[in-house]
């Protein structure tokens, strides 16, 4: 799958401090690169991180670009315990823009909860300032240390045939893209698929509710998948485009619990088309 790089962040927008329970985030500085090379060469991390060491050399510069936002984890005591960096990409198949996040902490630091901290708080900061709805941590099954940490922070792994193994790193295994979402994306596209139709766009209403389909839907909210089928069914429909609305809409029908309505659709398809 084709990636590209996001341009959303600037150093502007690169928080210059997050504070955390046990340790604090500050951006990567030049000064930093001596440590974070010795922190990529070393043991766990040499292992299961996907990038060299060479990454070390990038990242003040990435952050004074704009380009992404890397963090470093300081102690209460003002040690660099490790760092955090967040990346954009978007998918161009379906276009899906995302964080893409790495993390490491030197072993002696290990199991002290800083890169949990860490995570979980580069995390929400960066759901909550970009447009950006998602953050993907790639985790292998061997990096039990990381798949805690993405645990903890309320990371979700996807279902066992989106494994895949990097064919540069095959020695780790399989891997996952574990994932933590915006709240309430579901409900944002489908309210954004509604003004769609309701102008008469209804090819833009049914991309829109499409795109809702790929969020979680939160509890006690009605878009529930056959309503969603339902819709985008009955705006292809609207758009004289029966062969899409008739496979929505039959998958839509098995899902309802009350299907009468889309049943109703389906027959005057059927009497316009004769399919």
């Amino acid at each position: 799958m084709e990636q590209t790089y996001c341009r959303e962040p600037n150093n502007e927008l690169i928080p210059t401090h997050i504070g955390c329970r046990m340790c604090s985030l500050r951006p990567v500085m030049y000064g930093d690169v001596g440590w974070l090379k010795l922190l990529i060469g070393e043991g766990k991390v040499a292992e299961y991180l996907l990038r060299n060491s060479s990454f070390a050399d990038v990242m003040a510069e990435e952050n004074d670009a704009g380009e992404a936002v890397n963090m470093a984890i300081i102690t209460a005591e003002g040690e660099p315990a490790g760092f955090v960096s967040a990346l954009p990409v978007i998918d161009r198949s379906p276009a899906m823009p995302r964080w893409m996040l790495e993390f490491a902490v030197a072993e002696r630091f290990e199991r002290r909860g800083f890169a949990t901290e860490a995570v979980g708080a580069l995390s929400d900061y960066l759901l909550g300032r970009f447009a950006l709805p998602k953050v993907v941590a790639d985790v292998c099954d061997a990096n039990t240390g990381a798949l805690d940490v993405v645990r903890k922070c309320g990371f979700a792994r996807p279902e066992s045939r989106l494994a895949y193994m990097n064919y540069r790193h095959v020695r780790q295994g399989m891997r996952y893209h574990w994932y933590r979402m915006q709240p309430g994306r579901r409900a944002l596209y489908f309210a954004k698929g509604l003004q769609y139709y309701r102008s008469r766009r209804f090819v833009d209403a049914a991309q829109m509710w499409y795109e809702a389909l790929a969020y979680p839907r939160c509890e006690g909210t009605p878009y529930c998948d056959s309503l969603i089928l339902a819709n985008i069914g009955m705006a292809y429909s609207s758009a004289g485009w029966y062969v899409q609305a008739r496979s929505f809409l039959e998958r839509a029908a098995v899902m309802a619990e009350d299907s009468g309505y889309i049943e109703l659709e389906l027959m005057w398809i059927a009497r316009q088309t004769g399919m």
